[in-house]
């Protein structure tokens, strides 16, 4: 389940579920935002309505966002929107032809639905 996101009729990113488990009742959450639409609060509105969505009304269990451990505007979005940190996993991604660590954030429904 993947989005676009237009601000001013032009996409400027786009955000979705990537991974899911069904076992588990688990989604993986990933976004990106162009440079220039940084700062304004879209993709912190879009992720908070998104895991709402899960959590609250489609019966997820779990919602993880995994970010570039040094990608310090990513990370604050789980952190600003009440996500719990986990922990890393090193070498997660290749970006750039180099290997990077990721930050790993989780959502669960029981302690979330409690906003909803």
């Amino acid at each position: 389940m993947n989005y676009v996101i237009k601000f001013n009729h032009t996409i400027v990113g786009r955000v979705g579920f990537h991974y899911f488990e069904p076992f588990s009742s688990a989604g993986r959450l990933g976004y990106w935002l162009s440079e220039k639409s940084q700062g304004r609060g879209i993709m912190s509105r879009v992720c908070n309505y998104l895991t709402e969505e899960a959590l609250c009304r489609q019966g997820i269990r779990r919602v993880e966002i995994r970010c570039a451990a040094e990608n310090s505007q990513s990370r604050r979005i789980p952190e600003r929107l009440g996500y719990r940190f986990h922990g890393f996993y090193k070498e997660a991604e290749c970006l750039q032809g180099r290997y990077v660590d990721h930050a790993v954030y989780f959502a669960e429904c029981d302690w979330w639905v409690i906003s909803c």
